[in-house]
């Protein structure tokens, strides 16, 4: 999770993201990169010392007018409670703006499992795969989600999606059969990006 908050700068630019990204804003998961926000909005750094990012339990509820989180959410083993509590933290009107890594791009549809020989080729850490497509044959070793099942969290957690795009940027095409080839490690962006409102 190095630096996707600076990476994703000029995507948040292009989509004009930055317009509803503002007000009281939790970064969950920025490690030494948070989010860089102008001086009318209070960016806070929610990373392990903090505490569980899934729990959230130091977060008074309704206190957050944006949750941002880059590449954090495919490390949690329970991506259901991360959302509930994420949502919990939101006021109402509120946004959570998701980064997670984009499957097809990234892991390049190899299935893969957490804390097994089979993890994760590019990071062991990871625990679901994210995309926007719904996938006919399913993983077998790690959840996934598409976005049926994007849609269904967020209803789960009491919000609603706003958007879902691919965020693809520098991405090497001609390199992507390579299995050992890992494009985000030379300043490639694939990612997707999930967007709810607390409506």
């Amino acid at each position: 999770m190095a630096n996707e908050q600076t990476k994703s700068h000029p995507a948040r630019l292009r989509a004009g993201d930055y317009e509803w990204i503002k007000g009281a804003v939790l970064d969950i998961g920025c490690g030494d990169d948070k989010i860089k926000l102008s001086s009318t909005s209070n960016a806070r750094g929610w990373d392990l010392p903090d505490g569980d990012a899934t729990l959230l339990a130091t977060i008074d509820d309704k206190s957050i007018d944006t949750i941002v989180s880059a590449h954090c959410l495919e490390h949690l083993h329970d991506p259901e409670t991360a959302l509930q509590n994420w949502s919990r933290v939101l006021k109402e009107g509120g946004y959570a703006y998701i980064l997670v890594p984009l499957y097809s791009c990234y892991e390049k549809f190899k299935d893969f499992q957490f804390g097994t020989d089979n993890a994760g080729k590019f990071n062991p850490d990871h625990k679901t795969s994210w995309d926007l497509i719904n996938l006919v044959e399913k993983p077998k070793n790690h959840r996934h989600f598409g976005y049926k099942e994007i849609v269904q969290l967020g209803k789960q957690a009491g919000l609603t999606l706003v958007d879902l795009r691919m965020e693809v940027d520098n991405f090497p095409w001609h390199r992507w059969n390579e299995t050992e080839f890992d494009p985000t490690q030379y300043g490639a962006l694939a990612q997707l990006a999930i967007i709810f409102a607390k409506i």
